[in-house]
């Protein structure tokens, strides 16, 4: 009896399983899973088309964003029409705000400067360490400021300000792993140059 149940429920199977292919083999069917693999390959082709174009551009755009940055708050300081300048002026309490403020500001231009241009990024990142220091001193000189209630977690507006500098510090270290980039260019076609010699 359970041989015969076992048979019957195998010869089911099969005719299920022949059913399905004679569903699946209709040609409405079939012409609808190749447009959903020609779909899904023109979304897999244009998937890799932004990745190698981001790859191919966008180390530079950060480095033109990190100086747009830098050059247009730097601008700002100089001229004395920055939104920091209260919390600059109430943090660095033991300088002069007349010098201060307007040196301040061509350090961050000098900074800017430095990301537009390959050659001086090392120069850039080393300005860039006291800048940041300096920057995220009101949390401790402005807490009334920076943190609402004294809890850090409740940031204030220029609290906010200030902690969105973790993002520039994170892109100055993208960019600073890259500085190398054209010396192991150069080092890999020296030694595969040479392996050619010796074939």
């Amino acid at each position: 009896m359970n041989a015969r149940a076992g048979f019957l429920n195998a010869e089911d199977t099969c005719r299920r399983r022949l059913c399905f292919r004679k569903v699946f083999e209709q040609p409405i069917l079939r012409k609808g899973m190749a447009s959903h693999t020609r779909l899904g390959d023109r979304l897999d082709a244009f998937d890799a088309w932004l990745v190698e174009t981001t790859k191919r551009v966008g180390l530079r755009y950060l480095r033109y964003s990190v100086a747009i940055v830098f050059i247009w708050f730097g601008a700002l300081k100089i001229f004395g029409v920055s939104p920091a300048n209260a919390i600059v002026i109430g943090t660095a309490t033991w300088f002069d705000p007349s010098w201060f403020l307007p040196t301040l500001g061509v350090w961050e231009v000098i900074i800017g400067v430095c990301f537009i241009y390959p050659r001086l990024v090392r120069l850039g990142i080393l300005m860039i360490i006291p800048q940041m220091i300096g920057t995220f001193l009101p949390f401790i000189a402005l807490p009334h400021l920076t943190v609402q209630g004294g809890n850090i977690l409740t940031p204030t507006l220029e609290g906010q300000y200030i902690i969105k500098n973790f993002v520039i510090i994170c892109a100055a270290m993208v960019i600073g792993s890259h500085v190398r980039d054209d010396q192991r260019k150069a080092e890999r076609k020296t030694v595969i140059s040479a392996l050619r010699k010796k074939r």
